[in-house]
């Protein structure tokens, strides 16, 4: 599971650092053979692929055994008898699937006799999205508008092999439902070129469309009568994800970084046929590799899709490379298809930090065990510092020269950050500093006509013109906030853990139906940290990222005008956090004490740079949004994630009169009112012991033993 959720992140992270890039593999929809999946007889058809999408011919006459293109064997299927086939795939490219996958594309053998012009569709998905000819040319239509379309010209007679893509690259869907992206069409005319990007244009998805059984070679009306598509269809097929006519996915990725220099080289095979050959061209020289010279000319016609250099590159050196495909060719010589130039660099010849040492919270008494990893470093020296700024000249030295250092007992005494030194006889390399603390609370704001920090450390920002008000239910004052001002806490480690607990007591005056950030922490590109909203909803609720780069929400009570409510949040995480920076844990929202929601095996990545705000949401930009309107009072956040009865006990304190059942005991079966009531007692046991003597075994002895 850990070695799927890696490669997982390795993929997205390249993916975040080069958004036009689409490197999911291809997904199917449904894959059709014929006649390996239709026997010319039958009406049913066999979706080949593990989607398990099968159809339904209309009229087994549309079958024409060994009617297919050059190199093809088994038959197609025609419409000029009636026959097409529908399917069982519906509702496979939602917009939001797509986008998760790049892209979709349309994949089908086609041949146009030229005896009609109107719309006959080749393939057919949700009304919006499907592959036609019409009046000489193919067409690749996204959303149910002439604007987002693309076609190119057809000749009659003659088979035809296409491709239809859309490439989202890496785009959201946006709030009215649109996917931007780039529609592409690639044609084989059988000319001896191969598969040729015969047109492309920017264009935008629409909202999904029917949920119909789509048909394949169908005229324009899909249950209307006459002539069907007149031509012949062979191997259709529909994916999630991008096709490759060319070599992919490199690596080293492109743009690396820090490469080592012992690297070799491999890449993924085109997808749309079975690569006879391969071209690698590399050298420092990018322009002597974008045009081929022979001197970067590093294999020739291999069959393999990695190369081994026989000696290490060199330190600190950009290097460009190219992988050409040779397409086999029925018709010829084998079609050679250029590669993207790609480009990595080396790594330096002095220290590199790869693995930085890890936060430690931790109980009193407790020991530490810091540990970093790099290369090319001889010699390692440790670091205490009371601040994050980090000076080896006056910075406390502790620990030897080693990659682990051990601290303890851990105590309010010694908490700071630990950095380590690594170095050689050419330079050093610093790491990020580590937190050392004990788990405790790190920060309180009680608004007693101040925005400072009760334990001094993290004092307030005012932002626009926050104010107080009287009479708090947690006692004294309370922020009050007109719905333009908050309060920022400026950016602190020490606030960033990745467990944590805030909790804060809240009034709302008004702005239902709107987005209200209580406290916000968050990063929005990438995302990160955490929110507590009064959503849209008008119920709380507690945003975390995902290792998507999206947000999930927990969803609890209503949130209430001019009523005074206890909200918490906690974030425990099961382990440090990967080289991605993401943890995983237990995801936990309460409300006047009680737990109402919990998300388990949850993912959070802290925030690294952007202040903690009360009152706002939007921290990334500079005006803020998600505004508070009412009242806040005694903001606290821990380094780690309080249990229930802790919680409880918060608003106990605060609301006396208050009784809470955090948790039922095992044998809690009844109450005073003969309902459980958060304790196990005489009742229980005297309902217990009614049935103690009942005895429901059947057995030849007539007995109870």
């Amino acid at each position: 599971m850990k070695q799927k959720r890696n490669m997982l992140l390795k993929w997205l992270w390249i993916f975040m650092l080069f958004p036009m890039v689409v490197w999911s593999e291809l997904t199917p929809v449904f894959e059709y053979s014929f006649p390996a999946s239709f026997d010319g007889t039958s009406t049913a058809i066999v979706d080949l692929s593990a989607a398990g999408n099968n159809g339904t011919m209309d009229n087994a006459r549309g079958y024409l055994a060994g009617d297919v293109p050059p190199g093809g064997t088994g038959g197609s299927i025609t419409g000029s008898s009636g026959g097409h086939g529908r399917t069982d795939a519906i509702d496979l490219l939602e917009n939001a699937d797509v986008a998760a996958h790049g892209g979709f594309t349309m994949d089908v053998w086609f041949y146009w006799p030229g005896t009609y012009t109107n719309v006959r569709k080749l393939l057919d998905y949700a009304g919006t999205e499907h592959l036609s000819t019409i009046s000489g040319t193919i067409r690749f239509m996204i959303s149910n508008s002439a604007s987002q379309t693309i076609a190119v010209p057809i000749e009659s007679g003659k088979w035809y092999h296409v491709i239809a893509e859309f490439d989202c690259g890496g785009n959201a869907v946006e709030a009215d439902g649109k996917l931007y992206g780039e529609s592409r069409l690639w044609l084989d005319d059988l000319s001896g070129d191969g598969l040729v990007l015969a047109a492309s244009a920017s264009t935008y998805k629409s909202i999904y469309g029917d949920s119909l059984n789509r048909p394949i070679g169908i005229n324009r009306w899909a249950g209307g009568g006459g002539d069907w598509n007149q031509g012949k269809i062979y191997n259709p097929a529909v994916y999630l994800g991008i096709n490759r006519t060319t070599s992919w996915n490199p690596t080293p990725a492109n743009n690396a970084t820090l490469v080592s220099i012992a690297t070799d080289l491999s890449w993924m095979a085109p997808d749309v046929y079975v690569a006879s050959g391969y071209n690698v061209y590399f050298d420092p020289n990018q322009s002597k590799v974008e045009q081929r010279d022979v001197t970067t000319l590093l294999a020739e016609n291999i069959a393999e899709t990695n190369y081994s250099f026989d000696d290490s590159l060199g330190y600190e050196t950009t290097y460009y490379w190219r992988v050409d495909a040779f397409e086999p060719n029925a018709t010829g010589d084998d079609i050679l298809h250029d590669g993207k130039v790609w480009t990595f660099t080396t790594e330096p010849e002095f220290p590199v930090v790869d693995t930085h040492p890890q936060d430690q919270i931790l109980a009193e008494g407790e020991m530490a065990l810091f540990t970093v990893s790099g290369r090319n470093q001889t010699d390692y020296a440790w670091y205490y510092s009371e601040d994050e700024i980090l000076e080896p000249e006056s910075d406390e030295s502790v620990g030897g020269n080693s990659a682990t250092l051990a601290i303890g007992p851990v105590s309010a005494e010694n908490e700071g950050y630990i950095y380590c030194v690594l170095s050689n006889g050419v330079g050093n390399a610093v790491s990020q500093p580590a937190l050392l603390m004990t788990r405790r609370l790190v920060g309180r704001w009680e608004f007693e006509n101040t925005l400072a920090d009760t334990l001094g450390d993290h004092d307030g920002v005012a932002f626009g013109d926050p104010n107080y008000a009287a009479d708090s239910i947690a006692g004294g004052q309370a922020l009050l906030l007109n719905g333009a001002s908050a309060v920022e806490i400026p950016y602190s480690q020490e606030l960033n853990t990745e467990s944590f607990t805030v909790m804060a007591w809240a009034n709302l005056s008004g702005g239902a139906g709107a987005y209200r950030a209580l406290v916000s922490n968050r990063n929005d590109v990438p995302k990160r940290s955490f929110i507590l909203y009064a959503a849209s909803s008008d119920n709380w609720q507690f945003w975390t990222p995902t290792i998507t780069d999206a947000w999930t929400a927990l969803d609890g009570g209503a949130a209430e005008l001019d009523t005074w409510v206890f909200i918490a949040c906690s974030f425990e995480a099961d382990g440090p956090a990967d080289e991605y920076g993401y943890v995983t844990g237990t995801k936990s929202l309460y409300i006047n004490g009680l737990k109402v929601a919990e998300q388990l095996e949850a993912d959070y990545t802290r925030n690294i740079e952007r202040s903690l705000l009360i009152g706002a949401g939007a921290n990334e930009l500079p005006d803020h949004d998600y505004f508070f309107q009412g009242q806040i009072d005694d903001v606290q956040l821990y380094n780690y994630a309080l249990d229930p009865f802790a919680l409880a006990e918060a608003y106990v304190r605060v609301i006396p009169e208050a009784k809470l059942c955090v948790s039922y005991p095992m044998m809690d079966i009844t109450g005073p009112n003969g309902e459980p009531d958060c304790r196990v007692d005489l009742l229980d046991l005297a309902l217990f012991a009614a049935d103690w003597m009942e005895c429901n075994i059947v057995s030849t002895t007539g007995d109870c033993q």
